[in-house]
């Protein structure tokens, strides 16, 4: 059982002492701890958050865009690719966003399941209909030109 909190502003929770998940609905997940203290701990290899040993969990997540100009839609979603729930955005221009790793979903007419890795680059299948629409794997800029 958890609680749910908007992501658009900070939010204030006491916790006591003890191991937590966070993470979107369904989606992709971290691990942190609370020690006696009220301070924040995690594993070193979560760098996509603010620094540990303060009573503050931020969540930074990894800054990279997605340019979808080229689709003949007029929008795209990005949506975890759990729960389907996610974020819709103009196709006029590339946009920039904080994910954190794990498995998303970008939708417009057609969809393409993509990661953000441990490293916050982009990772998706190959093929050669999908590496004729989409460039991007391994850089933080994902590029999608037509439906594969």
């Amino acid at each position: 059982m958890g609680e749910y909190f908007r992501t658009n502003a900070p939010q204030r929770v006491r916790l006591i002492p003890g191991r937590y998940v966070f993470g979107t609905l369904y989606g992709p997940t971290f691990r942190f701890d609370v020690d006696a203290a009220g301070n924040i701990g995690y594993e070193s290899a979560l760098t996509f958050l603010g620094p540990a040993g303060t009573p503050t969990l931020e969540v930074l997540g990894f800054l990279v865009s997605v340019d979808a100009t080229r689709v003949a839609a007029p929008t795209f979603n990005i949506n975890d690719s759990g729960s389907g729930l996610g974020e819709s955005f103009a196709a006029d221009s590339a946009h920039c966003m904080s994910l954190i790793p794990g498995a998303y979903v970008f939708q417009s007419g057609f969809s393409l399941p993509f990661a953000v890795t441990s490293a916050g680059q982009f990772d998706y299948a190959t093929g050669p209909t999908i590496d004729a629409c989409v460039s991007g794997r391994g850089t933080q800029r994902l590029r999608i030109s037509c439906a594969p």
